[in-house]
């Protein structure tokens, strides 16, 4: 997050893994094996959608280009939940708003 990092693309995600990025306001996209191997280190990412409005909107995929050489899906599976806070930019600003439009009231973390 600290490094301008948006997202991160992995062919899964184990559960604390994924659950923090989504804290951080970090996209967490899956890519199948055969992307996975043709992205060597080094090679110049971009998601080609809209990802702020992919995300509100409920999308699954997005379009990853990579070098602009090619293009591939990547997947994003998250609840509605999850896709509030990384709208809001992670859980602490997703936090922040809740507290400010209830009134004061913070909302139990579960």
């Amino acid at each position: 997050m600290f490094l301008g990092v948006e997202g991160v693309l992995a062919q899964s995600f184990a559960r604390i893994h994924k659950a923090n990025l989504f804290n951080f306001g970090l996209v967490p996209l899956t890519i199948d094996e055969e992307t996975y191997e043709n992205i060597d280190q080094g090679d110049d990412i971009e998601i080609v959608d809209d990802v702020g409005e992919g995300v509100r909107n409920g999308d699954t995929e997005f379009t990853i280009r990579v070098n602009d050489d090619w293009e591939a899906t990547a997947h994003l599976d998250a609840s509605e939940r999850e896709r509030k806070i990384l709208a809001a930019g992670g859980k602490l600003s997703w936090t922040k708003q809740q507290h400010e439009s209830d009134g004061g009231a913070a909302p139990a973390d579960d």
